[in-house]
């Protein structure tokens, strides 16, 4: 018996739907009305809640927490961050800060829409993965340059442009300060310049013969006071002795040398988990990157009392400089910290 045709292909074409999604023979894509219109609703119910804000910068507060596609708990996971990253944010939902996507952020297009790295469609939609089934993060419009990073199948994934926009819970993000500006010096005013006349010359003075001056009287001898003796000398403050810790016993990596000598200055953060106020907490050393923004220079190990000493502080640290695996900064067993200048 034939097979039933229709204007969208044969009968088995039409039953292969993923998520809601019918796709073709001739790779077209139709999307089912149940879905579509449960799109659109989850869209309208999402853009009601949005509170638009100025753009401002936040600092993340905690290890590995998660940037997703929507303002949900249930929605695809498309980045991590580290506590001290920095983000930019653009609005506010239901307890969530919506972000421009960092630079390791896994962005995804469809291929065939791209031509040379640029855009050919008005409209182009980007994914937090290969495939139809992700949820938008944002749109591109024609002409617009990208970096492809790897392809996969008919999908590329690309470095994130300026539009793609994640989602973070707002209780792992704190607002950065920034520095007000140093108010402008006024002008000192001029100084008067003084009107300069020639005066009358002076009459010719009269000459009197002055008295005979009386005979100065002698002076008592003054006293001599006695000096004090010279205040002691204070001996120079030793140089802080170095001290010796133990490497943590974690995997490390093979393929670099370890334990090498360094010396490393930043800024030096206390990082404490929000859900565990008892933990013994962890420090880092923080810096900036050529376009000023911040990341972890290294972890530290070593005295507590001495950290906490210069938490909040630029500081210089020398020690030995491990790398374990997982890490995506090294680690430095602190043998000395001193203040820094800057």
């Amino acid at each position: 018996m034939e097979r039933r045709q229709s204007r969208f292909g044969s009968a088995e074409d039409q039953s292969r739907r993923i998520n809601g999604v019918r796709i073709l023979r001739r790779g077209k894509v139709y999307i089912s009305m149940q879905a579509y219109f449960a799109r659109v609703l989850l869209s309208a119910v999402v853009a009601l809640g949005v509170v638009t804000a100025q753009a401002e910068t936040v600092r993340v507060t905690a290890d590995r927490v998660n940037l997703r596609a929507m303002p949900d708990l249930n929605s695809e996971v498309v980045a991590q961050v580290d506590s001290g990253d920095e983000l930019t944010t653009h609005s506010r939902h239901d307890g969530w800060v919506e972000v421009s996507a960092p630079e390791h952020a896994s962005v995804w297009v469809y291929g065939e829409l791209i031509s040379d790295g640029v855009v050919t469609v008005s409209r182009l939609n980007m994914r937090g993965g290969p495939g139809i089934n992700y949820r938008p993060l944002g749109q591109i419009g024609r002409g617009t340059k990208v970096t492809v990073r790897e392809k996969l199948g008919e999908w590329l994934q690309i470095a994130p442009p300026p539009e793609a926009r994640l989602w973070i819970s707002a209780d792992y993000v704190e607002p950065v300060a920034v520095p007000e500006p140093e108010p402008e010096p006024k002008p000192e005013p001029e100084p008067d310049v003084p009107v300069t006349t020639t005066p009358d010359p002076p009459a010719p003075p009269v000459l009197i013969a002055p008295p005979p001056a009386p005979p100065e009287p002698s002076e008592p001898p003054v006293a001599q006071t006695p000096t004090e003796p010279p205040e002691p000398k204070t001996p120079p403050v030793p140089p802080e002795p170095r001290t010796t810790v133990a490497v943590p016993a974690r995997p490390m990596l093979l393929s670099v040398e370890q334990g090498v000598a360094v010396e490393m200055r930043g800024y030096l953060l206390r990082v404490t988990p929000q859900w565990m106020v008892w933990a013994v907490p962890r420090y880092r050393l923080i810096g900036r990157d050529e376009l000023n923004r911040s990341q972890t220079l290294c972890h530290l190990e070593g005295r507590q009392d001495r950290f906490e000493e210069y938490a909040g502080r630029n500081v210089i640290v020398s020690g030995r400089q491990f790398w374990f695996q997982g890490d995506r900064a090294p680690t430095v067993i602190v043998e000395q910290i001193v203040p820094s200048k800057r």
